[in-house]
């Protein structure tokens, strides 16, 4: 199952295909397994930072929801662009 579904632990073949595209992101292997506890805590806090602003405590939080609110405006502006 691990070969078909072209795992991240496998790595990727020379010629395989593309199995997960966004905008300009291209992954040849399932991204899931790279999910870590942190990212997904970063990810359950965006939309918590993104209404109230409030500041966090750490600046690698900071750094991933500057990071997050980039990636957020730049896929809105995509599609607004293809409407």
């Amino acid at each position: 199952m691990e070969k078909r579904r072209r795992c991240a632990w496998m790595g990727h073949e020379p010629g395989s295909k593309i199995v997960w595209a966004h905008g300009d992101v291209v992954r040849f292997a399932c991204p899931k397994p790279e999910i870590t506890a942190e990212s997904l805590a970063w990810l359950e806090l965006y939309p918590v930072w993104q209404a109230r602003k409030e500041a966090v405590e750490w600046a690698r939080d900071v750094e991933a929801m500057i990071l997050l609110d980039r990636e957020w405006e730049k896929a809105r502006d995509e599609q607004q662009h293809r409407k």
